[in-house]
């Protein structure tokens, strides 16, 4: 009865989704913008940004933003509202170490130390069960980017992806 427990404990371990902690300040939005805002309530802030591909969410830039985080100056920041709702940010940097630098030392001080996947690239993700972030900045003439994302949306945007790649292999 023993090693039954243990296998049925096991298993519902595995089967369970993990319990994603909080990480230190961690948003429940961007500037003001919490996840899930629907855009209609934000319309007036926002103009579209370029060409939206098939399949994906139109991208928006937030008329007055500051274009900086910490001493970082950004090229550009694009908002995006996956099915209709608030749902990412995604940062870019102007070029130059002195960006990459700032931005990195903004968000540590404001969220914490954060996971590096690679320790020989500046690549910094925090995760939490309301906002997810990651961080990549490479040496030399690149910007950094930086994807601020509700924890949900990018579960469901996920989940969309696994059902299209399903769909898909009925085709080969």
């Amino acid at each position: 009865m023993r090693g039954i427990s243990f296998a049925v404990a096991a298993g519902l371990s595995v089967l369970l989704p993990t319990v994603t902690a909080a990480f230190q300040n961690e948003p429940n939005g961007f500037r003001g913008i919490a996840w899930g805002t629907p855009l209609a309530a934000v319309q007036s802030q926002m103009r579209p940004f370029g060409a939206t591909p098939a399949g994906q969410d139109q991208a928006y830039v937030r008329t007055g933003d500051s274009m900086t985080i910490g001493g970082a100056a950004l090229e550009k920041i694009l908002y995006k509202f996956h099915n209709g709702v608030f749902s990412e940010a995604f940062i870019v940097t102007q070029r130059g170490p002195s960006n990459a630098a700032a931005l990195i030392a903004a968000l540590r001080a404001q969220f914490g130390e954060g996971k590096r996947p690679h320790r020989s690239s500046d690549d910094y993700i925090w995760e939490g069960a309301t906002s997810t972030i990651f961080l990549t900045c490479h040496s030399g003439a690149h910007p950094c980017l930086a994807f601020v994302q509700s924890t949900a949306a990018l579960a469901q945007q996920d989940a969309e992806k696994a059902a299209v790649a399903a769909r898909a292999k009925k085709d080969f």
